[in-house]
């Protein structure tokens, strides 16, 4: 009748927000994959690092320009970007820029009425 009762108790998946998330940018022909990203920040950051992603350009053309590396805890990332808008690091001998991830459900509404910017005010920092 209770054939579930040894069942190993269910853990779901834990939840990466905005804290726990930075922003990778890579310079044009110098691309990272995961393996190296995780590395990098497993050397100093071990072992808070949860993920790693690498976004690919649609159909495949070209290396990849951006990524983003989740931590378990949210004081990683702090620690990371110490009070700076951007981090530049050297992971392999290529340059890597970090800034906070920001998702588009979060941007306050003061960055999403930037329309007055040439490109929509589709990035952080205005029209650098």
């Amino acid at each position: 009748m209770y054939k579930y009762v040894n069942a190993p108790a269910y853990k779901p998946d834990p939840v990466y927000t905005d804290q726990h998330c930075l922003y990778l940018t890579f310079s044009n022909g110098f691309p990272l994959t995961e393996s190296q990203i995780f590395n990098f920040f497993n050397r100093v950051h071990a072992p808070y690092v949860a993920d790693v992603f690498v976004f690919r350009r649609r159909g495949g053309r070209g290396p990849p320009l951006f990524g983003k590396v989740a931590f378990k805890r949210t004081l990683t990332p702090e620690s990371i970007m110490q009070n700076r808008e951007k981090a530049f690091f050297n992971v392999d001998g290529r340059p890597l820029w970090c800034r906070r991830w920001v998702t588009q459900k979060t941007k306050t509404a003061s960055s999403a009425s930037n329309s007055s910017l040439r490109d929509g005010g589709s990035h952080h920092g205005g029209d650098e």
